[in-house]
């Protein structure tokens, strides 16, 4: 019986394992210099469902072509999640907005596929 129970257990293991083999995660974030007190502020969105790697790795090596320059990618060595952001900060927060709305929407159509809205979480 304990046998069974550790060949699962490595079988469920391995397939969790292979599960983020081939897909990684993927987040947007715009800091905008006129936040609270005056201070820079960043408001980030999280794509919740796990992105294929061919799409992180064309979307790591194509935004800045995409967006003329405008935006960049940096993927997390540890935690393997691609931060696409604009390459300098924006003045206020409608301009984050706008900003962030551009830079979903260019990755969308670039890929044609975009994540459902509850597929995506905001802060501040």
């Amino acid at each position: 019986m304990a046998a069974y129970k550790n060949i699962l257990i490595f079988v469920l293991g391995f397939l969790a394992l292979a599960t983020n083999v081939f897909a990684g995660r993927l987040t947007y974030a715009v800091t905008y210099n006129q936040g609270m007190k005056g201070q820079p502020q960043t408001t980030t969105r999280a794509v919740k469902k796990a992105i294929p790697d061919d799409h992180i790795a064309s979307i790591k090596a194509n935004i800045g072509t995409w967006s003329k320059g405008l935006y960049g990618a940096k993927q997390n060595d540890k935690t393997g999640i691609l931060l696409v952001s604009p390459v300098k900060n924006v003045d206020t927060a409608a301009q984050a907005r706008n900003t962030m709305e551009d830079m979903m929407k260019l990755v969308c159509d670039k890929l044609k596929e975009c994540p459902a809205k509850s597929d995506v979480t905001e802060s501040p």
